[in-house]
C-alpha cells in the first residue's frame, strides 16, 4: 500500500510531471479486500491520477485467480486505471482471460524475448498472441530487449513496445557516502 501511494504522489507532483507509472502488486494484495477497498478509495479521492496509472500482475498467478480477480478488476478499470500483465509466456497458461477480463496490456517475459531472432517457435508464439492481443485490443510488450537484432525481429513480428538494456543502458547506483 505504500509503494503503490508513493506512486500515486509521483503522479501528483507538479515538479515531476510524469504522465503514467506502472506499479506491479501481487495478486493476495488485490484478493484482500482492505488492500483494495483503501486502494479504491483513494483513486475515487484522487480521480485525476486513476486514468494515469497501470497497474501490473504476474500472468501465472492472475490466471490461477482470475475468478477472484474480476471484479476488483472490473472495479479498477471502470476508475481508469489500466491493467498489465506481465511474464507473459514464463509459463503454460491459457489466454481465455484477454476475452475474459479487462486487460490493457501484456509485457512478453525476456525468456522469450532473448535470442528471439534465432527462436523460431518464440516467434510463433508471439504471432499467436499478437493475434489474439489484436482481437481484444490490447496492446503488448517485450521486456528484456538486448539488442538490435531481437528488436527488430519484434517490430517484424508487431510488437507495440519494449523495454530492456537495448533501449537504456544500465545506471550504477550511487551509494552515498558519510
Amino acid at each position: 500500500l505504500l509503494v503503490f501511494k508513493k506512486v500515486c504522489s509521483l503522479l501528483m507532483s507538479k515538479e515531476k510531471h510524469i504522465e503514467n507509472a506502472s506499479v506491479n502488486l501481487s495478486v493476495d494484495s488485490l484478493m484482500s479486500t482492505d488492500f483494495t477497498n483503501q486502494i479504491v478509495h483513494f483513486l475515487k479521492e484522487n480521480n485525476q491520477i486513476a486514468s494515469r496509472l497501470i497497474i501490473e500482475v504476474s500472468e501465472y498467478h492472475f490466471v490461477a485467480n482470475l475468478q477472484e480477480l474480476k471484479a476488483i478488476i472490473a472495479k479498477l478499470s471502470r476508475l481508469g486505471v489500466r491493467i498489465l500483465i506481465d511474464k507473459v509466456g514464463q509459463f503454460v497458461v491459457s489466454a481465455d482471460y484477454l476475452n475474459n477480463a479487462n486487460i490493457h496490456y501484456l509485457k512478453i517475459h525476456r525468456a522469450i524475448v532473448g535470442q528471439l531472432n534465432e527462436k523460431t517457435e518464440n516467434q510463433i508464439f508471439i504471432q499467436s498472441l499478437k493475434a489474439l492481443t489484436d482481437q481484444a485490443n490490447v496492446k503488448m510488450y517485450a521486456l528484456g530487449v538486448e539488442s538490435d537484432i531481437e528488436w527488430q525481429t519484434l517490430v517484424k513480428l508487431g510488437i507495440d513496445g519494449g523495454q530492456g538494456h537495448f533501449f537504456v543502458e544500465p545506471v550504477a547506483l550511487e551509494r552515498a557516502s558519510g
